[in-house]
């Protein structure tokens, strides 16, 4: 069995590659960088877009770095070893193969961004930060390891909680984000991949790339943070936002949660916006029904008629459903999605006066 000491030698070797290969012969794991090897035994799993070792230093800030972790390479995190505590840890940095020039200065300012925030936020449902530093002039982020599948890598191999199970993760998640609330900041881009859930039924939030103080403008250098189909309309419209827009993607994870479906469906982020602004979702069906009041409540197209607060959404949960927070089963439950038609209640719109804000459109960031 190859060991990690000379799986890096070999890595480091190689050239940056566009193709991994990783591979059991029956003997042993092998990985290969750049070209297919002959006779790849009894499996080989192509893995495309990986930065191999060769891109990455042996150590970070005193971190000894392991291995990229697939696709999160190319968001600039690696797999790291904790040399005094012998524990994985995940090491957020600028990627290294990236040339210098604005690309690079950029993720330089993210992250020391990320990192004045990260450093003040410690809650059981938010991703600890082990470390934050530089290392001749590259700022990295040490967090802890997370080895379980996000929320949205769990709804896309088909698992569906049951209602239970989707009201517990929604208040979990409330929990932490009321924490970051509390400390003067909104996260900014809440959605499913930046949701972990454990085997153990623990939920915890990641990347603060994107937060920004409380009464922060919505637009940054013109262009909007955040994902489309997660950013409430005030937002999407560039005027004024706070806490109730991470309130509103909120709504939009439980609404996911369940039924597997998005509220505001579109083939592009042009039609997902015009959705958001201006139409409603289908009503919650079956037993899910019993909390259409609480989603049309967190999905309201105008700030002030959704709740005040996460406490206040968490409260409406626990009286709707007399539940509180805690452990989920991770099953895939056998669950129908059935469409139904949309909640009771008088459509929230915005008139084509408010729509008319200047420069929208060319805010947009699709």
């Amino acid at each position: 069995m190859t060991n990690p000491e000379s799986a890096s030698r070999i890595a480091r070797d190689a050239t940056i590659a566009k193709r991994a290969y990783l591979g059991y012969d029956g003997f042993g794991i092998w990985l290969s960088f750049g070209i297919r090897p002959v006779g790849m035994g009894l499996l080989g799993i192509i893995l495309e877009g990986l930065e191999p070792l060769s891109a990455y230093p042996a150590t970070l800030g005193g971190w000894r770095i392991l291995a990229p972790s697939d696709i999160e390479s190319r968001r600039g995190i690696v797999r790291g070893l904790d040399p005094a505590h012998d524990r994985v840890v995940a090491i957020k940095s600028v990627p290294f193969s990236l040339p210098e020039g604005a690309e690079r200065q950029a993720w330089i300012a993210r992250l020391r961004h990320e990192a004045t925030i990260a450093v003040r936020l410690a809650h059981p449902n938010i991703v600890p930060l082990l470390e934050q530093g530089e290392d001749q002039g590259v700022p990295y982020l040490v967090y802890a390891w997370q080895p379980e599948a996000t929320v949205r890598e769990r709804l896309d191999q088909g698992w569906l909680p049951d209602l239970a199970g989707a009201v517990s993760i929604t208040q979990a998640l409330l929990t932490g984000l009321a924490h970051i609330h509390a400390r003067g900041y909104r996260h900014g881009d809440l959605k499913p991949s930046n949701l972990f859930l454990t085997s153990g039924g623990a939920v915890h939030i990641v990347d603060f790339g994107a937060a920004r103080p409380l009464d922060a403008p919505a637009c940054r250098d013109g262009r909007l943070t955040g994902t489309h189909g997660f950013m409430p309309p005030e937002q999407l419209m560039g005027l004024p936002i706070d806490e109730r827009a991470d309130l509103f993607a909120v709504g939009v994870i439980l609404y996911e949660l369940l039924t597997r479906s998005k509220p505001f469906l579109g083939s592009d982020s042009w039609e997902i916006t015009l959705r958001v602004l201006g139409s409603e979702p289908p009503a919650l069906v079956g037993e899910a029904a019993r909390l259409n009041g609480v989603v049309w409540q967190a999905l309201a197209k105008r700030p002030e008629a959704r709740f005040g607060s996460a406490q206040a959404f968490a409260e409406a949960l626990r009286e709707t459903l007399g539940t509180e927070g805690g452990s989920v089963v991770i099953q895939p439950p056998p669950v129908t999605v059935v469409q139904g038609p949309k909640a009771p209640g008088p459509p929230q719109t915005f008139s084509a006066g408010d729509l008319a804000v200047p420069g929208l459109l060319q805010s947009l960031e699709i």
